[in-house]
This record gives structure tokens, sequence and C-alpha cells, in this order.
């Protein structure tokens, strides 16, 4: 699906994006409940703001590859998420860093 942003000094530019949408009125067995958009860019959440999870870019040719251990941390999160049982709609994924740490609960709202 393609989109039109705009940048932040003004210009125009066109990207791809993931709609769920499409996703969730084929299968209406998922939904922004139980649905996470996990992706590197966050421009690729346009559609489904509220179902996106920001992870960091990973290169493996860089040197600091080795010492990524993000993934280890998104998957604990994702267990705790799954078992939570809570609506996906009442989650804020941009605290999960925070969640993983033990500094927030999943159910933080503030």
């Amino acid at each position: 699906f393609t989109v039109k942003s705009t940048k932040r000094d003004g210009k125009s530019y066109v990207h791809h994006v993931k709609p769920l949408q499409l996703i969730w009125t084929k299968f209406p067995r998922w939904s922004s409940k139980n649905t996470v958009h996990l992706d590197d860019l966050s421009r690729n959440f346009v559609l489904n703001s509220s179902s996106g999870l920001r992870v960091t870019p990973f290169h493996r040719k860089k040197s600091s590859a080795r010492r990524d251990t993000e993934l280890l941390g998104l998957a604990k999160y994702l267990e705790q998420l799954a078992k939570s049982k809570l609506s996906f709609d009442e989650v804020r994924f941009e605290l999960w860093t925070e969640v993983v740490a033990g500094r927030r609960q999943l159910s933080d709202k503030d």
C-alpha cells in the first residue's frame, strides 16, 4: 500500500505501509486487540498507529551486531504480552523496553 507523507523539512515523499485492516477484515479472528506490528520504521505504522512497536534496525555487518540483544528483550516482552490476556488496544507499545527492564507494567497508561 503506498501513502504520501511529509518530512520534517516540509517535503513530500511516497512510501509503502502495511494496512493491517485488510488482514483484519479478511480474518475476523485478528484485530488491533491481538496484533502487534513490529518495524524499525515508525512511518510504516501510519495506518496502524496503535498497533505499532518500533524496534532498532539490525545491521549484521556492523561491529555492534554481536552486542545486539534487542531480540531477546523483545521475545520476553511479547511472551509477557501474550500471557497477559490484555487487549493490545490497552497497551502502550512505545514503553516495551521499560516493561522488559521492570520499570513499568504492561498495563501502565501514564
